[in-house]
């Protein structure tokens, strides 16, 4: 009887002991699979966090364009991490940094691309290309032209400081998606794919619609730094409309609804406190179908915060007004971000 009770106990320990390795391993494959996804090549980072940027073919008529550029890259790359991209100025025959060179070209190949990642686009002439007009290549971004352009240079950016194309990555191989690898991949390499990346043509959502997924934010940190006030909504600069969209879940009945309202957005003024400080008010200019289309907002304190359901994407205008009576206009093209 002693003998039985032993053996059973002894078991019974070697169960614990397996159930506890168990945990362990599972413990332990759940924090690795917490760890960034992106998809970096890392001798390509770049030393400096401070990278000059140059445009080969500025020209009068695609100044606003390179504006676009310029803010889009400000507003994410620039303010969710220590990096600062600065001169936006003419090249020069021996500029530095990121040189872009403004083209549309006929073919599939002639896309939107870099000729490496990271500091291998060094003082490289046009060593970045973006479209700005889609009359040859991808006509269909002329549709929504502005945030295509926007879109695709945030994507293009992410190159410029070293990640590849995370599609590249065995883990984001699935059956719906049929993009094939493509440019060279990276080497710091996790096993886990960042389905929301902007870097990943696997994404449900175009080049993520623009936006940074918290996994390229948390990554680009890593990498380059925090933002220096640790805060990806104010910068100094002028001030922007910035947004975050949210799906909401589907109510009863609301599929009797032609269009339901399935989506929100979050909308507030990015700026300085200095500069916030200086402005009155913002009247929102909202889509022709809502019943009121202006919306003024007077909330300092909330940063002229304005919360949206609707069924649809459109753009949006902010008329700022400032305290000393002057006024500007900025837009946004308001997508969702599922």
């Amino acid at each position: 009887m002693k003998k039985y009770r032993f053996e059973k106990i002894s078991i019974m320990l070697k169960l614990y002991k397996t159930l506890l390795l168990f945990i362990i391993l599972f413990a332990v494959n759940e924090c690795y699979s917490q760890q960034i996804n992106a998809y970096p090549l890392k001798l390509a980072l770049w030393d400096s966090r401070s990278i000059p940027v140059c445009w080969e073919n500025p020209t009068e008529g695609n100044n606003l364009e390179r504006s676009w550029v310029q803010s889009a890259i400000e507003s994410s790359w620039e303010s969710e991490s220590g990096l600062t991209f600065t001169c936006w100025c003419e090249c020069t025959e021996n500029s530095e940094g990121i040189r872009i060179v403004i083209e549309d070209k006929i073919g599939k190949n002639n896309s939107p691309h870099t000729l490496g990642l990271g500091n291998e686009l060094d003082g490289v002439e046009n060593g970045m290309s973006l479209n700005f007009t889609f009359s040859n290549w991808c006509r269909g971004c002329a549709v929504k032209r502005q945030f295509s352009i926007e879109a695709i240079a945030v994507h293009e950016f992410g190159h410029a400081i070293g990640f590849a194309h995370e599609q590249n990555k065995s883990k984001c191989i699935t059956d719906d998606c049929l993009n094939e690898e493509q440019g060279k991949d990276g080497d710091m390499y996790m096993d886990s794919c960042d389905e929301n990346s902007i870097m990943n043509y696997c994404n449900k959502n175009w080049n993520n619609n623009g936006l940074l997924s918290k996994r390229d934010i948390e990554v680009t940190r890593i990498l380059y730094g925090e933002p220096e006030n640790n805060s990806p909504m104010i910068f100094e600069r002028d001030p922007e409309i910035v947004y975050q969209s949210y799906e909401l879940k589907k109510r009863f009945f609301s599929f009797l609804k032609k269009r339901p309202l399935d989506h929100e957005f979050k909308i507030f003024i990015a700026a300085s406190e200095d500069e916030l400080s200086q402005i009155s008010k913002v009247t929102y200019i909202l889509h022709e179908t809502f019943k009121n289309p202006k919306v003024p907002v007077v909330n300092k304190d909330s940063k002229f915060g304005l919360g949206l359901i609707v069924w649809g994407e459109f753009e949006i205008k902010a008329i700022i007004e400032y305290e000393d009576g002057h006024e500007i206009t900025k837009s946004k093209y308001l997508a969702f971000n599922n």
